[in-house]
């Protein structure tokens, strides 16, 4: 449950630097989240598309206008998602599948 120490250990510093060039403007993308108190900035697999965590609904709101309009400015659609990732871990949700 520590967001801090998660976002400290998405920090790649193998595949990143290889990757950031599919994603116009990245390392200012990152500083722009960041400034409003993003945790982390990534990229989702091998891109193009980024995430970022942040410590609470308010702050990920505020980040992810500043992401949408990043793209924005650079004439690049983009679509925006804001949600919560769940404290629980893995669970069972449909229990016909547990039967397998």
């Amino acid at each position: 449950k520590d967001v801090y120490l998660i976002g400290r250990a998405m920090v790649d510093s193998v595949v990143e630097p290889h990757r950031k060039h599919f994603i116009p403007g990245f390392d200012d993308l990152r500083n722009k989240a960041m400034e409003v108190g993003a945790i982390a900035v990534n990229i989702s697999g091998a891109g193009p598309s980024v995430f970022a965590v942040s410590p609470d609904m308010e702050t990920a709101s505020r980040v992810g206008e500043v992401l949408s309009k990043h793209f924005a400015d650079m004439g690049i659609g983009s679509d925006l998602y804001v949600g919560t990732v769940s404290n629980e871990g893995c669970r069972v949700l449909n229990s016909s599948l547990s039967s397998r």
